[in-house]
């Protein structure tokens, strides 16, 4: 019914408000901690670190299976009565595949290469720490389905303060590139525990023979599609850190393209958070038998031209301010970084208006269908990576981001425009007209290009890119009282 799409619209529109906060707060934390690293190590002990945080990152994600987009999805649909039961079957297949997780990192340590300026100690800590990492987002989406960010947004900023903590009080008492993975495996143990601690009282009475939870065969046969996605997006968006370093670039130049890569990531929690808080809402719209959650659902495709002017409106803002920007958060050693963020920069409108579309195929059941363009865009990327990279360096990295992005861009655009009202016609009006400002800002350089900035978010507005209904729809889902009300 109407009310009770209000109601779901209103849950959605506070999770995204709580994701908000934590993943601001979580990402000045991890921006203070990227500073950290590069103030005690140089942008070669850096550039290691980056190649051994991706290589345990891409290990450690076979423990993801795709469980926590389906822990969200399946959990906004079931009563609180039935949550202890389902989130049991999700948590007996993670603490499974941990077992493999802890066999490779063993493996790494016994096996590293003897001559390697990394020490073997380092990649199987933090395998081990990124896939207790996943444990914890596992909790935090299912906070996330019952409408419950507060809890999440403390869960989040705690893990993350433990390892900006724990990093800085270590590397203060002389520890090295090893400290700081211990200070990892510290802040995610934690996080797991606190994960638990805040999920548990959210479990209802048991409705016993009344709900017979999804079996564990269902469960991952509806998960693995996205775990193989997103293992795929994994790949093709970390893969380039690991081959500068297997084709002969410098570990310097790794480390300033670790850099740059850092304040993108930092950018990116705003899709991230966005589509997260309003994922659970979007399964139920799909699945609810009214006509009025059938239509909300199709009219989710208009956030798309949300996204996009967000996207190219960050992108225009930092254009003119990369060198300076660099050099605060890095320092004087980074400032070669700024030339591969320019370019990395554009590939934000892409990343943010491909959440929003990879995830509506997610709500539509229709995970699979993501399993297409992510391959294609694995092979695209490492193809011309493997072509480019000895030729322009890190350069080519960044440039081959971009591409990456539109090809997947193309792919679920083609996937999800019937079922959904895509706005391609302001699309691409708000395209051109920052590629148009873009281009102002190359020709004036400076300072002078924040006007290019200014001019954009006009031009939006004036081709209907953003509009004042759309300032108005979250303000009153946020005076809501809805699905639950409280942290």
């Amino acid at each position: 019914m109407v009310g009770d799409t209000q109601e779901r619209i209103s849950g959605a529109a506070r999770n995204v408000a709580f994701k908000f906060l934590s993943e601001v707060v979580g990402k000045m934390l991890l921006l203070f901690y990227a500073v950290l690293l590069t103030h005690f190590l140089n942008a070669e002990l850096f550039g290691r670190f980056t190649f051994a945080l991706t290589l345990g990152g891409m290990l450690a994600l076979i423990s993801d299976l795709g469980l926590p987009v389906i822990a969200s999805r399946e959990i906004a649909r079931v009563s609180s009565g039935q949550v202890r039961s389902l989130f049991a079957r999700l948590i007996n297949i993670k603490v499974i595949v941990l077992i493999p997780i802890a066999l490779i990192s063993l493996g790494l340590y016994l096996f590293w290469p003897a001559d390697s300026n990394i020490p073997a100690s380092l990649p199987a800590v933090l395998t081990i720490s990124i896939a207790l990492t996943l444990v914890m987002e596992l909790f935090a989406s299912a906070l996330r389905a019952r409408f419950r960010g507060g809890r999440e947004a403390l869960l989040f900023i705690f893990q993350r303060g433990v390892l900006l903590l724990g990093t800085a009080g270590l590397l203060l008492l002389g520890g090295g590139l090893v400290s700081v993975g211990w200070a990892h495996l510290l802040a995610s143990a934690s996080g797991v525990v606190v994960g638990f601690l805040l999920l548990t009282p959210l479990f209802g009475k048991s409705e016993g023979a009344h709900f017979a939870p999804p079996k564990r065969g269902k469960l991952l046969s509806s998960a693995l599609p996205v775990f193989a996605a997103s293992l795929f997006i994994t790949a093709y968006f970390r893969i380039d850190i690991l081959l500068l370093r297997w084709l002969g670039v410098g570990d310097g130049e790794i480390g300033y393209y670790g850099a740059a890569f850092r304040l993108i990531d930092a950018i990116m929690v705003l899709p991230a958070l966005f589509v997260a808080g309003i994922f659970p809402a979007l399964s139920s719209f799909f699945s609810g038998r009214e006509e009025v959650d059938k239509e909300t659902f199709r009219k989710s495709g208009e956030l798309s031209r949300v996204l996009a002017v967000l996207g190219f409106g960050i992108t225009l803002l930092l254009f003119p301010l990369t060198e300076p920007l660099v050099r605060i958060a890095f320092g004087a050693e980074f400032a070669p970084s700024a030339a591969t963020l320019r370019i990395l920069l554009w590939a934000l409108p892409l990343i943010f208006i491909n959440y929003l579309l990879y995830y509506l195929i997610i709500a539509m059941d229709r995970q699979k269908l993501n399993l297409i363009p992510t391959a294609v865009c694995l092979v695209f990327n490492l193809t011309l990576n493997l072509l480019l990279i000895p030729h322009f360096g890190i350069m080519a990295s960044a440039a081959v981001t971009i591409g990456t992005e539109l090809v997947l861009f193309a792919f679920l655009v083609a996937f999800t425009f019937r079922r959904v009202d895509i706005p391609a016609g302001r699309l691409m009006l708000v395209a051109v007209g920052a590629v148009l400002c873009g281009g102002f800002q190359v020709w004036s350089g400076g300072f002078w290009g924040l006007a290019g900035f200014i001019v954009f978010i006009g031009w939006s507005f004036l081709v209907g890119g953003i509009t004042p209904a759309d300032f108005t729809l979250v303000f009153s889902a946020l005076r809501r009282r809805g699905v639950g009300e409280g942290a």
